[in-house]
């Protein structure tokens, strides 16, 4: 390998940790909003609001989390992302919303195990 490519390479290496730390440091923002967005009022209007706030995290996370070798976190994200569509989609379907409420908690909990450990999840 050339220097120039043993270069590039290594200045990627370095974008790349550099953004990871970011990211992880995003992540203990996003596991206190989305603890907090599951455990909030309960009321349909203000749950819908929450749900679509969520969404928006999980959507964010499903995206980029792979990318930054967190692949099982990404499907976790992109899990929940559906399982809050489902909800949204059929106002008032009792099943769809505790499925969804129970899938951004346990999203916040994976969150929280990936910040504590510095690793991916593994059978959340």
């Amino acid at each position: 390998m050339s220097s120039n490519a043993t270069t590039a390479i290594d200045t990627l290496s370095d974008s790349l940790s550099s953004i990871r730390v970011r990211f992880m440091s995003d992540l203990e923002l996003r596991e206190q909003e989305l603890r907090s967005l599951a455990t909030g009022e309960i009321c349909d209007v203000a749950r819908e609001d929450r749900h679509h706030q969520a969404r928006r995290i999980a959507h964010r996370l499903a995206g980029v989390s792979g990318t930054l070798g967190f692949p099982a976190l990404g499907n976790l994200a992109a899990d929940v992302d559906d399982a809050i569509g489902r909800a949204l989609a059929v106002p008032g379907d009792a099943g769809r919303t505790a499925a969804a409420d129970g899938a951004v908690a346990r999203l916040a909990e994976a969150i929280g195990s990936v910040v504590r450990s510095g690793r991916d999840i593994h059978g959340l």
